[in-house]
């Protein structure tokens, strides 16, 4: 007879394919974050960060601190970088 599965009281973790962007500040992103807003990989903002074609950041820390996004800068950044058709 087969042995009865354990049942766990932690919720499921989520699918990775589930969008999980979440403001650190409000009107703010992270850098993985503002990627998944922009519809890129984290690393192509990253590349465009060092090329001077990315949008507005901030930079928290010195040297190596951390990257954030304001929407409200990405938002214009699309506006500006790509044709809109209507």
């Amino acid at each position: 007879m087969p042995q009865p599965k354990a049942v766990s009281n932690t919720p499921p973790k989520p699918a990775k394919t589930e969008s999980r962007i979440a403001t650190v500040q409000p009107g703010r992103l992270s850098g993985t974050d503002a990627a998944l807003y922009l519809g890129v990989k984290p690393q192509t903002l990253a590349n465009w960060r060092n090329l001077g074609r990315s949008p507005k950041y901030m930079r928290q820390g010195r040297l190596h601190g951390r990257i954030y996004y304001k929407i409200a800068d990405l938002d214009a950044w699309i506006e500006e970088e790509h044709e809109v058709f209507d």
